[in-house]
């Protein structure tokens, strides 16, 4: 039986956050409409998100957002609000969610949402916190499934999901939390591994993000054993052979004075989204990730870049690199999530490759370009222009 020594309400209270309801739609644009931010970190939709909210997350577009909305007598519940017609509709309860639920997050492919969730496992009636997941279905959501063992067997802190479906685990099963992997092998997750000491030397390393492809993970560790320590944000690489570099801070960009917990970076790896105090902040994240592309750990890992230029008013270019030869394909995907051209399917030797697109004859907006190769996806966003 597991042992939960960490009250959840420590493990998460440091990072509340608490801003207004908004009393009318938002705007139309990716994450709630707002103007993209620049290197510098500034508040994320100030004055908009529903009172005490915390951990949002969004689907690969920045179309659709999940948080969770904590109330006074520290119950939670999830909320969401998607684009719709040209502008965000208010943010509304997840159909399925009940007021246990909380730390909602999106896989790489926006079609399951895990959660934690207090509420009781049939048959036993017991409160207990479990991690849970609904899928995407025509109708909107399925009826929420737990886990089963061996993720069941452990106090699940947070969860994030990799392309091939490994689940990167905050696990609290002592005084003493750390982050682990379940690989999903046939199917099936396996028992969690906990993560080499490059990445757990630190203090309660905990709410990892890892990135779609595994070439890096962002955390927050504390500064001091003390569990009401200040935190910050570190991040880590992974190596050829699948080993970590050690975990380093992020700079004063970043890490203030103040505590600062990781949430997510956007899908196409532009934007990272933190909680600092008691505010949602976000930034561009392009020279905290330039390391991807730098450093000497990484150079053999697959890599899709950004396509120039963007936006994109007639020609671009997308550019890819593969360890090793592989079966490529590379689609372009509309906000509604529909397949609006393949350039790419065949296999493909090692090395970089460029493929020419020409986008003059799609409609003026916000579109992806996805690359798959073996059980690995990467995204990233596209701007169309007239």
């Amino acid at each position: 039986m597991k042992t939960k020594r960490i009250h959840t309400g420590i493990i998460i209270g440091c990072w509340v956050m608490f801003s207004k309801i908004a009393c009318c739609q938002f705007p139309g644009g990716p994450y709630l409409g707002q103007q993209l931010p620049g290197p510098v970190m500034e508040q994320f939709a100030g004055g908009l998100l529903p009172e005490f909210t915390s951990s949002l997350t969004f689907t690969p577009y920045g179309l659709e957002c999940f948080s969770t909305r904590w109330y006074p007598q520290l119950s939670s519940i999830l909320m969401t609000t998607k684009q719709q017609g040209g502008y965000w509709s208010e943010f509304d309860t997840v159909s399925f969610s009940v007021e246990m639920d909380m730390l909602p997050y999106l896989t790489p492919d926006g079609n399951r949402l895990y959660f934690n969730s207090y509420r009781p496992v049939p048959p036993s009636p017991y409160y207990t916190e479990h991690l849970w997941y609904s899928e995407r279905v025509d109708t909107g959501w399925s009826e929420p499934v737990v886990m089963g063992s061996p993720i069941f067997d452990h106090f699940i802190i947070s969860v994030s999901v990799a392309g091939n479906g490994n689940l990167y685990l905050g696990i609290g099963d002592t005084d003493d939390p750390a982050i682990y992997i379940s690989k999903l092998v046939n199917g099936i997750y396996q028992e969690p591994e906990k993560l080499s000491d490059s990445i757990n030397y630190l203090n309660q390393p905990m709410r990892a993000f890892i990135a779609t492809d595994e070439s890096y993970i962002l955390f927050d560790a504390a500064e001091t054993p003390d569990p009401f320590s200040q935190r910050n944000v570190y991040i880590s690489y992974r190596n050829a052979d699948e080993t970590w570099t050690k975990a380093v801070a992020l700079d004063a960009t970043v890490n203030t004075s103040e505590t600062e917990v990781i949430s997510f970076i956007s899908r196409d790896d532009k934007y990272i989204f933190i909680g600092r105090g008691t505010d949602i902040y976000w930034m561009d994240a392009s020279n905290i990730l330039t390391g991807t592309d730098d450093k000497s750990e990484t150079r053999n890992m697959l890599q899709l870049s950004q396509n120039f230029p963007n936006p994109v008013t007639s020609v671009t270019s997308i550019r890819y690199t593969l360890p090793q030869p592989a079966i490529v394909t590379l689609n372009i995907y509309n906000s509604l999530n529909q397949d609006v051209g393949m350039l790419i399917n065949e296999t493909k030797p090692a090395g970089s490759h460029v493929v020419s697109f020409d986008a003059k004859g799609l409609p003026e907006g916000i579109y992806v370009y996805l690359l798959r190769v073996d059980e690995i996806i990467l995204i990233r966003k596209m701007v169309v222009r007239k």
